[in-house]
């Protein structure tokens, strides 16, 4: 038995629900490149000090230097009981900033998760029209009377149709979603357009997901690398794989050779101005996030789209759309009246796949 069910008038951000959850992914991509700005502002007021004396004179800093370098004085500070006595304020900083970043890297987990899964769904048949709110069943109906693409028309699938009369809802509702253009000029009441976009996977249906995860791909991989620093961090703090001071002290004694004392005040001066440039780049990031993640509040923003779910024979799905449309869009002005919509089916296991990121249910 075919069954289309209409769930009602929703927003984007109700249908798109991939999209509207990527805006949690923004707001702690967005939380830590302010906390990033903020450690970097203090190094920046530390390194002010620091300028108020400097550059020393070489011949003053190359004796202070070359004793710090002593190695009685290193083994000292390298001893794990000194350690473990004097950084247990670094520690407790440290795990607090571990506990934040392991919550971090669950919700963006979690999400990179959901957008993957979705994503990968696959065989994903659909059609974008535009027209009056009949001709889109009609037109479906014709299309898929004998099935469609690979899928035999006795095939148990499951299917969604989105469908407005508001040219505006449906641009912004396009901006994430491949309508296949029917954005991009006004529909005509006179005129049915019902095109077959293809067999696409999740990614290619959602674009606005697809896009987020591209990038959110790449923030995951960072958390994970920056929790494994510090890690590694704290292990250092507990007394573990200490280096050998003999191995630190020669490391020094080599780099004073190559470079010498005038080059390693020049670069000391270096990294003073490049703090400076790295809260720029971090701050240009910063607000390119939330540029985008204001542009997609937008996009979600939108409403007036009737949605349905179907359920049911690949031959059935345009029939019973028909029925349903045959005095247009429900709750709208009329069958004449202008009308945008996407029909999107699939086996049940690819749709509830694509679930994870769009509303399929």
């Amino acid at each position: 038995m075919a069954l289309l069910t209409r769930v009602g008038s929703l927003p984007v951000s109700a249908i798109n629900v991939g999209l509207a959850g990527s805006v949690a992914g923004f707001g702690i991509q967005a939380a830590k490149l302010q906390a990033d700005i903020a450690k970097l502002g203090l190094s920046t007021i530390a390194q002010a000090q620091v300028a108020l004396d400097f550059p020393p004179s070489p011949a003053s800093f190359a004796p202070a230097a070359v004793a710090a370098l002593d190695p009685i004085e290193l083994a000292s500070v390298l001893n794990p009981v000194s350690i473990a006595g004097g950084s247990v304020d670094a520690a407790l900083d440290a795990t607090l900033e571990l506990a934040i970043v392991t919550a971090q890297l669950e919700v963006a987990e979690e999400l990179h998760a959901a957008f993957t899964a979705g994503l990968d769904a696959g065989g994903l048949a659909g059609w974008s029209y535009s027209g009056n709110a009949p001709g889109f069943g009609s037109e479906l109906e014709r299309y898929t009377l004998n099935g469609f693409g690979r899928t035999a028309a006795a095939t148990e699938v499951q299917g969604i149709v989105i469908a407005t009369e508001s040219f505006s809802a449906w641009g912004a509702f396009s901006q994430g979603v491949n309508t296949g253009g029917t954005a991009n000029t006004e529909a005509s009441a006179a005129r049915a357009r019902l095109a077959f976009l293809g067999e696409l996977s999740g990614a290619r249906w959602n674009t606005g997901v697809a896009d987020v995860a591209a990038s959110f791909g790449l923030f995951v991989a960072e958390l994970r690398g920056k929790k494994a620093g510090i890690v590694a961090s704290l292990e250092f703090m507990l007394g573990l794989d200490l280096p050998d001071p003999t191995v630190v002290v020669d490391a020094g004694l080599s780099i004073f050779a190559d470079i010498g004392i005038d080059g390693l005040l020049d670069n000391m001066l270096n990294v003073r101005a490049d703090i400076g440039g790295a809260i720029s780049t971090v701050q240009g990031k910063l607000d390119l996030l939330l540029e985008g993640a204001a542009d997609i509040g937008a996009q979600l923003s939108a409403g007036g789209l009737t949605f349905w779910t179907y359920a049911g024979a690949a031959s059935a799905f345009g029939a019973s759309l028909r029925s349903e449309l045959a005095r247009g869009i429900p709750g709208g002005t009329g069958a004449r009246a202008p009308a945008y919509g996407l029909a999107i089916a699939g086996s049940p296991t690819a749709m509830a796949l694509f679930g994870s990121i769009f509303k399929t249910a």
